[in-house]
């Protein structure tokens, strides 16, 4: 699966930090050029919680992204 992300909302650290969070369910490519390009691969053995683990996934992106951009605009 190939999920493009806005590189000027979401950033670069929360994509790694998630990506390692999670490691263990899915594997994580990204490359960033006018988006950050995440190419998802779910593991075997987790399949049938796919949707599951991919919306939890994105949401800890889109949170930890928000914490970022709060922080730095302090």
């Amino acid at each position: 699966m190939i999920i493009k992300l806005d590189p000027h909302f979401y950033t670069q650290s929360a994509v790694e930090n998630v990506a390692q969070q999670f490691n263990d369910y899915l594997s994580v490519e990204f490359t960033i050029k006018e988006a950050f390009c995440l190419r998802m691969n779910i593991n075997e053995a987790y399949l049938s919680d796919a949707p599951l683990i991919i919306n939890t996934f994105l949401t800890n992106i889109l949170d930890l992204s928000i914490q970022d951009i709060m922080h730095n605009e302090r």
